[in-house]
């Protein structure tokens, strides 16, 4: 079972620290979270799906969160001081993992648009541009604030509740929306990273033996894929109103199909395109290295 830092899935090397499989998981339960909020109105569903979808609110936070925990978990001590090839190294893993995908899914939506008219741009692209500019955002940021983190997780982790706490206050009090703000999902961020500062073998010794299990690791591979493609699935299909259980079952279908089709773009666009451009950038670094 192979997670998202093995060769098979297009990493140009193998990962110097072993994945953390359940993390894996997580992410996987979140991404499938949020296709299923996307995709019904759940209030009129049964009981069990709506009290399912009721929990769903805090899967895109999470998602941030382990963000912050993965990045500071595979790259300890990175930080702007840690020399040029280290730096682009890390950048070129970067791009390699979100810009390919984003742009292919950029070029369906602008031919869906033309062939089948509508706004096709601001109802679907708008969405997946904030996430991804966000999670560059945070890629940008992580060698800026890695160390100072490291070395003081405890006040790091104050500091980004303090943040997201005033922040939450103040959409509740004003009702302004800091959701499409990227700098607003940091402090989210942050946590992620001072809590992978948290004592080795803590997170193994939990019983996370169930988000192990190979459907959830691969919904997790299969995570950001799934999250550009879902806008497009609920867009091009429409939403279900799951207010019966026929209709709940036909928003069960069109999760499904928008699993099927973001494993099909990450098998076939995603992998390949990774791993080409982290060949060519190990080629470059190479060529750099002899002069």
């Amino acid at each position: 079972m192979s997670g998202l830092t093995s060769v098979s899935e297009g990493a140009a090397l193998s990962h110097p620290r072993p994945e953390v499989l359940a993390l894996t998981g997580l992410r996987g339960l979140a991404g499938l979270a949020v296709v299923a909020s996307s995709v019904g109105m759940w209030r009129g569903a049964p009981w069990y799906l709506n009290d399912l979808m009721d929990a769903v609110a805090v899967t895109l936070p999470f998602f941030f969160l382990l963000s912050g925990f993965v990045l500071a978990y595979n790259y300890p001590g990175l930080g702007f001081g840690s020399g040029r090839r280290v730096l682009g190294r890390y950048a070129m893993a970067r791009i390699a993992r979100i810009v390919p995908l984003f742009v292919v899914v950029g070029v369906a939506v602008l031919l869906l648009g033309e062939l089948n008219g509508g706004d096709w741009v601001h109802d679907v692209y708008a969405e997946q541009t904030w996430f991804v500019g966000t999670l560059a955002l945070c890629y940008l940021v992580y060698p800026l604030l890695a160390r100072p983190i490291a070395a003081s997780p405890a006040i790091a982790a104050g500091c980004a509740l303090v943040i997201a706490t005033i922040l939450l206050g103040l959409h509740l009090s004003t009702e302004t929306d800091f959701g499409r703000v990227p700098f607003s999902w940091l402090p989210v961020f942050v946590l992620g990273m001072a809590l992978a500062s948290r004592p080795p073998g803590l997170l193994t010794a939990a019983p996370t033996r169930w988000l192990t299990a190979p459907i959830l690791v691969r919904l997790g591979v299969i995570g950001y894929p799934l999250y550009l493609l879902q806008a497009l699935v609920v867009h091009g299909f429409g939403g279900v109103h799951a207010g019966t259980v026929s209709n709940a079952l036909l928003a069960l279908g069109w999760i499904g199909l928008t699993v099927l089709a973001a494993d099909g773009a990450h098998r076939y666009v995603g992998v390949p395109a990774r791993r080409a451009v982290l060949d060519l950038a190990r080629r470059a670094d190479r060529r750099t290295a002899r002069r």
